[in-house]
């Protein structure tokens, strides 16, 4: 029955005097007003969980120091990686911070202290699930060579994101 043909009956049903109306019985019988006229489904809930994320961070730069010393701001780089819910959620990612060191004349070892802050994306069976805010604090240091200064470090890093269950 096409789809012009069921929408004269159904305004032909409507039209009808409540006297005349057909019985109960006989609305459940016409195909015309079975699943074909339902709301149309729901998209299904998708569960999501929560899961805490640990994992490292790494990290390195170089910049340029001037010849009596003084403060020097390096890029630093390098890659983030995390696991949750035992292994089975995973996230890789990037991370780019500045961190801006005193150089004392006369000295080439320099430290600090870097907060790192970066979205990773996350993997669940190789299927994405969502995205984590990872933080946390990673201790840079190395030494100047001449008139550059080269940091590395690496330190650990925490987060919790709500995630999908991977569809099946």
């Amino acid at each position: 029955m096409g789809a012009m043909t069921k929408t004269l009956l159904l305004a032909a049903a409507l039209a009808v005097p409540a006297s005349a109306a057909p019985s109960l019985e006989a609305v459940k019988a016409m195909p015309l007003l079975s699943a074909e006229l339902a709301l149309p489904a729901r998209k299904a809930f998708k569960a999501q969980r929560n899961v805490s994320l640990y994992g490292d961070v790494r990290l390195s730069g170089n910049g340029f120091v001037p010849h009596n010393g003084g403060f020097v701001s390096i890029p630093l780089s390098g890659s983030i990686r995390v696991t949750g819910d035992g292994g089975k959620v995973r996230g890789d990612g990037m991370v780019n911070e500045y961190v801006s060191v005193w150089v004392r004349e006369g000295s080439n070892y320099v430290s600090q202290f870097v907060t790192v802050n970066a979205n990773v994306s996350l993997y669940d069976g190789g299927r994405y699930v969502g995205t984590a805010n990872i933080h946390g604090s990673v201790m840079v240091s190395g030494w100047a060579n001449g008139s550059w200064l080269r940091l590395d470090g690496s330190g650990s890093v925490n987060g919790s994101a709500f995630v999908s269950d991977p569809a099946k």
